[in-house]
Formats: structure tokens, sequence, C-alpha cells
């Protein structure tokens, strides 16, 4: 059994960035003290310079290879075997109003993936643009996931989210299974939390 998430509310938008740099610093300590090292990006161990970095191409025509060749970079980077789930230090997520997180949107079949850490968001299946997202292997081998949520238009799928089991809430199943999972949300994203759920 997963621990159940740590819920933190900010005063307003300004002091949830604030906690959030607080939170970030203190996984970042605990990961050099742990291992000698955090990693704060993938980037960050590719000896290019910063200049001529792109990010992913998630509009390429084959979006299932660049999912899969992302995902192999990944292992790389990481060190891990084929069909090993690298463990990130630190994600940080956002939540749409529809419960979605990442590119893992209601009803996609992407919700579904258990094998994959990367894989192509298709727009026929998804009602939105082609895309590449994470999937929920790698958010649940993470040693801390994040929430960083905002705006009274949340606070109704905040309380989904945060009493959701069965899965219909995509962001809810963001379940680190050895790692910490922590929600800090501004008071109108927290308004509709039972009293006594946040910290």
């Amino acid at each position: 059994m997963e621990p159940a998430p740590e819920i933190r509310v900010a005063a307003d938008p300004n002091a949830l960035a604030e906690a959030a740099a607080r939170e970030v610093v203190a996984v970042a300590r605990a990961a050099v003290a742990a291992r000698g090292r955090f990693t704060a990006a993938l980037l960050s161990h590719v000896p290019i310079p910063s200049d001529q970095i792109f990010p992913i191409q998630g509009d390429a025509p084959d979006t299932d290879a660049v999912a899969a060749e992302y995902a192999r970079t990944l292992g790389e980077v990481f060190r891990v075997r084929r069909g090993e789930v690298p463990r990130l230090d630190l994600i940080l997520l956002g939540l749409g109003i529809d419960g979605h997180t990442a590119s893992l949107f209601p009803g996609s079949p992407v919700l579904k993936e258990t094998f994959r850490i990367v894989t192509a968001v298709h727009a026929a299946a998804a009602s939105i643009p082609e895309r590449i997202t994470l999937t929920y292997p790698i958010f649940n081998a993470a040693a801390c996931v994040i929430y960083l949520v905002s705006g009274a238009e949340k606070a109704k799928v905040v309380r989904a989210a945060l009493g959701d089991r069965g899965g219909a809430v995509p962001a809810a199943m963001v379940r680190p299974t050895d790692g910490r999972l922590l929600w800090i949300l501004d008071r109108a994203a927290a308004a509709l939390l039972p009293a006594g759920r946040t910290s």
C-alpha cells in the first residue's frame, strides 16, 4: 500500500512557487547526500552547449519513433537495462481541469500503458494534437513527484484526484511506489478539500 500523498496549501500562486522552490532544493540536497548527485535534468548529462539543445519534437511526423528514441536516451543516461524503469529524483507535474497530467488525458489508451516509459499520444485517440508523454511507469518509479496546482477552477478536480482510487482521474494514478507524492496547492485550488486533509 502506497503512502497517502502529502498536501500543502499556500496562500496564493506566489507562495505556491516559493514552496515549490523549497521542496526542489530539499529533494536535491537529499539526492546529493544519498548518491552524491541530483538528476536535475536529462540534458545536464549531455556534453552539448545549451544553445544547441532543442526540445523533443512532439510534432514530428512519426511521434512513435521519436518517443521510442527518447525512451532509449533515458535508458542510456540513467544506465538501466532494457525493460527497467529509470528512477528520476524529482518530477514536477501540473493538473488540467479535466484531470489530465503530462499528456495523460481521460479516456486515452495511453492510460493503460504499463511497459513503455515514453509514448506517443495520437490525436484521434485523445482529441488533442499529436504529442509525446512520459507514462505512469516512470512517474510511479520516481523518488519524488510534486503536483503544483493553483486556481479555483481546479478545486473540483483536485478533490476528485485526491479521492480517486479507481483511475477515473488520470492524475490520481500517479502514485510513486517507493517515493514521495506531494501536492502543493494554493488556497483556491484546495478550497473543496475536507478539513484536516491539508498541512
